[in-house]
């Protein structure tokens, strides 16, 4: 049976919520040897890669998600909510970057 767009939600926030974490922690571990102060084209370029990965991700959760439980008639509103979703996400890790 198709969820709900709500269940949909959930469902989302609780995986990328792990995807997001995880996907933090990896960065931390990759700049954990890099002065910010001297090299700061190489913590950009990590903060670029954490966060392309993080996008690559959210957007194989929303496919996936996308696919098992769109029905025709509530397609574009769980598409949308699900990528503003995304777009909180990755908003959020680049807070959290820029403040590393």
């Amino acid at each position: 049976m198709k969820k709900s767009v709500d269940e949909v939600m959930v469902e989302f926030n609780t995986s990328a919520c792990y995807i997001y974490e995880s996907m933090f922690q990896h960065f931390l571990h990759a700049i954990n040897n890099i002065s910010r102060t001297k090299e700061e084209n190489v913590f950009k370029m990590q903060a670029a890669k954490y966060s392309s990965e993080l996008n690559d991700q959210l957007r194989d959760l929303l496919q996936h998600l996308m696919n098992y439980n769109s029905i025709p008639k509530n397609h574009l509103q769980m598409q949308l909510q699900l990528q503003n979703g995304i777009q909180y996400y990755l908003h959020g890790f680049t807070l959290r970057v820029n403040a590393s």
